[in-house]
């Protein structure tokens, strides 16, 4: 198995809040995300989460939930050895972008409908 980065960024965010709501997240569930593994850095107005190394895209399942109990905007970014990637992002719990650089790895019987809505979309991402 390859190298997994996941990564959240929570747009207007506070990181004692985005701490506090990945606790809630991972304490009720079977988790790969391991708290004190995870970094977790603010960056002027928003909240950047490098979670641990085997969660596996467990990130984008975090920051759904973050978008949904905020009404706020997360990006959920994935990186795969380096060279397939992409992202989700996320407003008031609706996915509202998304990107793959490989989505027929993800779905491999999809059609071409499917697999446009993976293409990104760069002015919806710059809001």
């Amino acid at each position: 198995m390859g190298n997994m980065i996941d990564i959240a960024i929570v747009k207007e965010g506070e990181k004692s809040a985005a701490q506090g709501f990945l606790y809630n997240w991972v304490k009720n569930k079977d988790s790969y995300i391991k708290l004190n593994e995870c970094i977790m850095d603010q960056q002027n107005s928003s909240v950047v989460i490098l979670f641990n190394h085997d969660s596996c895209l467990e990130g984008e399942g975090f920051s759904n939930f973050y978008s949904i109990e905020t009404a706020g905007a997360v990006l959920s970014i994935y990186v795969y050895d380096s060279d397939y990637w992409g992202y989700t992002l996320y407003d008031s719990g609706k996915e509202v972008d998304m990107f793959c650089t490989r989505p027929d790895w993800l779905f491999s019987n999809a059609s071409q409908e499917e697999l446009q809505k993976y293409s990104g979309n760069s002015a919806v991402l710059s809001k």
